[in-house]
């Protein structure tokens, strides 16, 4: 994706002050940003070239594009045709995070909280089955 500096690529920033921003990459994920057709049609460039080199594909089932404007919106469309992803609605998780457009809403982190949740009762569970029962090299230290 550094190879994108060196064409007509216009780079994705919230605003004029905020960082710019091409892509986010974890594990065998990416997350693609962009505003504007031709940029599009340079990173699907890469990415079919990649497929290419590595024989790696995209699985296009899972993936898609999210936009902030309204699904009537002809661009849409075009960027439906560029990409050949589905369009895809915000809000979206993330490595278990929500990642959305506009006013947070608790409703979007219900899933995190009862992951984290799930998670402190399992180590509640672990140090208090260690922690009450247990065998030494003497026998059982607890009574029966």
């Amino acid at each position: 994706m550094e190879s994108l500096n060196n064409h007509d690529f216009i780079p994705f920033s919230i605003d004029s002050h905020g960082p710019i921003i091409s892509h986010l990459c974890y594990v065998d994920d990416i997350i693609l940003f962009s505003s504007e057709p031709e940029s599009l049609k340079i990173m699907m460039e890469k990415i079919e070239t990649y497929q290419k080199i590595s024989v790696q594909l995209v699985n296009k089932a899972k993936s898609g594009f999210y936009v902030n404007f309204q699904d009537d919106d002809i661009r849409i469309n075009q960027i439906k045709q560029i990409i050949g992803y589905n369009h895809c609605h915000f809000p979206m998780q993330y490595l278990g995070c929500p990642i959305c457009i506009g006013r947070k809403k608790v409703v979007y982190f219900n899933n995190m909280v009862a992951n984290i949740a799930k998670r402190l009762q399992g180590w509640q569970g672990y140090s208090t089955s260690h922690s009450i029962s247990g065998t030494s090299s003497q026998g059982n230290f607890l009574p029966d």
